[in-house]
This record gives structure tokens, C-alpha cells and sequence, in this order.
């Protein structure tokens, strides 16, 4: 067909080899790879073309369908943990609720780095890719246009990824903690059928030996319950944990967790681990601890109740302009939430006394009110 063929679609195409063919290669090098949909695998001769794609209806049912689609797993080392850190902390602290082009952003960050190598030498090998797992994984807004990938981030972005961030490592504890549990249950019943066959083999001796060694055992069991109970054993405090101590003995001596407050809890064995993490209502306050109602709701829509110690619960912080309590040694004081410094661990309340700025996170706490 004088360098054409019909392929199976119907659609006339230019035979491999050919003078067209050739020149469909060259027109494909010419363009700019900002104008090449990937997904697609579409060249655009210019802006205008790559603007008409991306409204065509074929466009956007694949790219329903990879947004729909599970997020690609990508094995980040140490190094790639970093970067998408550095990234995320100039974004916020440069462009916070403002939207920017990636490559400007980029271009700001590495000037150096003209062709990229740095980025692609991470997992993600490509700057597309990384702002699409980093949005997906909601860490960011994230939208391709004509001129390329635009980004933005605000501050709840920012203070629903450390949430997320906390309760991924509460987690992780846990499922370390019960890993040692079970691994310690296995260890236990092996050593327990070791002692039986030693029994059934061996003589009257051999059995008082074995009732002597079950007292360590027993030492152990002992131990666990206290582990089990949040009373560890005791070791001495590190420069960080005296500080620590130093700002929650304020929240403490005072009004001890006034009522009416969304505290976050820090206790692993708190309704066997399903407390962990979650957020709850404080309700009555003792010496020794809080009265807390869950607000996530049981397996039966039930509320659930529990008593936690008071160094086991944590600060919660609202969105911005919404009511607050300053736990303040001066007394508690109602405000509104003004803004967050994420760099210093600190906020401003507006409060009925004045501005109050740099105050830490652990000194500032949301006010329930229900929808």
C-alpha cells in the first residue's frame, strides 16, 4: 500500500522501514517530553495538542482506571526516605497553600542538577511518578496540566501525615510487642514438652531437677504481667525523657486533664491493643489517671470506655481557627488555634488575654464538640 498497512484495528499505518515511518521516529524526538503522555503513550507537537489529549475521552478512562488501581509498592532506601522528606519540608515551608509547577520546585531545590540524575537515581526514577506516590499516599495535591505536574499542600496535608506517621510506628511496636509475646508463648510450650519427655524417661531425680528449674519460668511469667501492666522495668532517663517529664508535670499538677478534651492514647495494652493510637474524650480525672470514651465506636456500634494513666495520653491538635484549651501553669485557658510551627513543635492561640505565640504542642489541646 505504497508504505501503508492496515492494522487490526482498521486504523492505516506507516510500514516499519519507511520514508513515513522515518519521519513519524523524527517528529517523535523533536518534541519536548513535557508533551508526551506517558500513560497514553502519545507524542504532542505543542502545548495546544497536549491540552486536547488530555481532554480526550480515551485519556481520561485510563486515567480512571490507574487511579483506581492499587499504588505501585517501591522499596525506598534511607536515602530515598530523605529526599521525599527534604521535598515535603521546602514544599511546606516555602509554598504552603500555594500551587507551584514540580519542575520549578525542583530546579529551586538542585540548580546543579540539570538532567535529573539525581532523581533518578531513587526508586521512583522519574519526577511523574514520585509526585504520584507522594500524592497518592496523601502527602500532597498533585495534578498534571499543560505545562506539566502542578503540586500544593496545606497544613491539614501536613498534620494528617505526622498522624499517620504515629500511628504507623504505634503499630509496629505493637506487632513487635506481640511478636515477642508469641515468640516467648513457643519457647515456653517447647521447653514444657522437653521437661515431659524428660519425665517419662528419666528417674525420680531427674523430676526434682525439673521442679527446680520451673521457678525461672515462673520468674518470667511474672515479669510479663508487669510489662503487660505499662510498669516496665525501671532504667534511668535520658536528658530528652527529664524535659519531657519537665513539660507534662504542668499538664499533671494542675487541673488533671479537665473534662471535655480530644487526647490522643499512648498505652499498648489499653483494651488489649485496640486503643492504641486511637482518639478519645477525656470524662473524669483521678490521681493516678483519666476516664476516657473512644470515639471510634466498637465492632457492635457500642462506645467503649477505659482508664489510662495520665503519661500515657497525648496532646491533639485541631484544624486552624478552631477551639482550643491551653494547659498552661497559670490555669487553663480557652483560645482558638491560630497557626502551627512545624519546625519549632510549636503553636499561637488567640486566647481572651491576648496572643499567646510559641507555645509547645503538649501545652495546647482540642475541645470536644460534637457534630
Amino acid at each position: 500500500m505504497n508504505g501503508y498497512f492496515k492494522s487490526e484495528s482498521g486504523k492505516v499505518r506507516a510500514e516499519p522501514g519507511s520514508t513515513r515511518w522515518v519521519y513519524n521516529k523524527f517528529l517523535r524526538r523533536q518534541t519536548k517530553l513535557r508533551w508526551v503522555c506517558g500513560l497514553c503513550n502519545v507524542w504532542c507537537k505543542d502545548e495546544n495538542g497536549f491540552k486536547c489529549h488530555l481532554e480526550h475521552e480515551n485519556h481520561i478512562r485510563k486515567s480512571e482506571i490507574a487511579r483506581q488501581s492499587a499504588a505501585p509498592e517501591f522499596k525506598m532506601s534511607a536515602r530515598d526516605e530523605a529526599f521525599a522528606a527534604s521535598f515535603v519540608q521546602y514544599l511546606a515551608q516555602n509554598y504552603l497553600n500555594r500551587t507551584v509547577l514540580l519542575h520549578e520546585i525542583y530546579r529551586e531545590m538542585y540548580p546543579d542538577d540539570k538532567f535529573q540524575r539525581l532523581m533518578h537515581d531513587t526508586s521512583w526514577g522519574s519526577l511523574g511518578t514520585f509526585i504520584n506516590a507522594l500524592s497518592k499516599a496523601g502527602e500532597c495535591e498533585a495534578y498534571k496540566g499543560p505545562k506539566g505536574w502542578t503540586v500544593r499542600i496545606d497544613q491539614d496535608m501536613l498534620l494528617a501525615a505526622e498522624a499517620e506517621r504515629e500511628a504507623r510506628e504505634a503499630r509496629e511496636a505493637t506487632e513487635a510487642r506481640l511478636g515477642a509475646k508469641t515468640k516467648s508463648k513457643e519457647k515456653k510450650r517447647v521447653d514444657t514438652e522437653d521437661e515431659e519427655d524428660d519425665l517419662e524417661a528419666g528417674p525420680a531425680g531427674g523430676a526434682a531437677e525439673t521442679e527446680a528449674a520451673e521457678e525461672p519460668t515462673d520468674m518470667t511469667n511474672r515479669v510479663k504481667v508487669a510489662f503487660q501492666l505499662c510498669a516496665g522495668p525501671k532504667k534511668r532517663p535520658t536528658s530528652a525523657e527529664t524535659k519531657d517529664s519537665e513539660r507534662r508535670k504542668i499538664v499533671v499538677e494542675g487541673a488533671v486533664w479537665p473534662k471535655g478534651l480530644v487526647v490522643k492514647v499512648l498505652c499498648p495494652d489499653a483494651l488489649e491493643g485496640q486503643a492504641l493510637g486511637q482518639k478519645a474524650v477525656t470524662l473524669d480525672s483521678e490521681d493516678l489517671g483519666v476516664h476516657l470514651r473512644l470515639l471510634k465506636l466498637g465492632e457492635n456500634g457500642q462506645e467503649l470506655q477505659v482508664f489510662v494513666k495520665n503519661e500515657l495520653l497525648e496532646t491533639v491538635l485541631p484544624k486552624l481557627g478552631s477551639r482550643v484549651l491551653v494547659l498552661d501553669g497559670s490555669g487553663p485557658m480557652e483560645g482558638t488555634l491560630q497557626s502551627v510551627e512545624t519546625q519549632s513543635y510549636s503553636c499561637t492561640v488567640q486566647t481572651e488575654k491576648g496572643r499567646i505565640a510559641g507555645l509547645p504542642y503538649d501545652r495546647v489541646c482540642k475541645i470536644w464538640a460534637p457534630s
